[in-house]
């Protein structure tokens, strides 16, 4: 009986294992961009999403156009920063006439990393006072007007989450966007929410007590004096993603145990 029970652990160790590496390869497993394109002014304008690799006649360089044939361009987006170039539905909130936009591009654990280009941030940034990736961008006629960084809007650096290659600065499922009103809320890992005006980049309210928001009309940047709290132990991976892997792994064992004892009466 001892060598059907050996069997049978390390069995269960080999399956826990590869459930542990399937489910952290999975924290940063996502369909590589494709050209998409938003529909605006019941279908008089079209905002293009468009990766530098697909710019042809098919598919026009990002920016808004008129739904004609061929687009006929209103503005074209001017930006240096490369996650501009994997826009997608789920990371831009236009205004209803297109004029204005907010982006939340990809949080890597560092500024300009190109895509499945894993070896380009610097390890150990976790260990970092202060994070420099931009999460959060707006546009007006093409042009960025206003960044935030994960440093400007998240104050308790031990609450961020670190996957292989991104940060999670946002608490899940909390975006709220207003097209009428052009307001976009969104709440962070700490427990901050912020109401942002798309048009212009302008923090309107916040329940974060420790801040003072100062806005500089002229440049555009928002510089947001608080006093920094001390980096703690940082999650790997997201919280869900871990809950799973515990409730498969007890899932697995309490298998692994019925095996055990029907074995064990076979062998009575």
């Amino acid at each position: 009986m001892r060598k059907p029970l050996l069997k049978s652990m390390g069995t269960l160790f080999l399956l826990i294992f590869i459930l542990l590496i399937s489910t952290t390869a999975l924290a940063d497993s996502f369909a590589e961009p494709e050209p998409s394109m938003i529909e605006i002014e019941n279908g008089n304008k079209v905002f293009y999403m468009t990766q530098p690799e697909y710019i042809g006649d098919k598919y026009p360089q990002s920016g808004l156009y008129y739904n004609t044939s061929p687009p006929e361009v209103i503005y074209v987006i001017n930006s240096e920063h490369s996650g501009i170039s994997y826009f997608s539905p789920g990371n831009v909130f236009i205004s209803d006439d297109g004029m204005h936009f907010a982006h939340l591009p990809i949080p890597w654990h560092n500024d300009n990393v190109p895509w499945n280009n894993t070896e380009s941030w610097q390890v150990g940034q976790e260990d970092f006072s202060e994070y420099t990736t931009t999460v959060l961008e707006f546009y007006g006629k093409g042009a960025l007007v206003k960044k935030y960084t994960v440093s400007d809007l998240v104050i308790d650096n031990s609450k961020l989450e670190f996957s292989v290659t991104m940060v999670g600065w946002e608490m899940g499922n909390a975006r709220s966007f207003d097209s009428e009103s052009n307001t976009l809320l969104i709440r962070t890992v700490d427990g901050n929410t912020y109401t942002f005006d798309i048009t212009t980049g302008a923090i309107l309210e916040s329940d974060r007590e420790d801040s003072q928001i100062i806005t500089n009309v002229d440049s555009g940047i928002s510089e947001m004096n608080y006093e920094q709290s001390a980096s703690g132990n940082f999650m790997p991976n997201d919280s869900l993603l871990w809950i799973v892997l515990g409730v498969l792994s007890v899932t697995l064992i309490i298998i692994l145990v019925v095996i055990i004892k029907k074995r064990s009466t076979s062998y009575d």
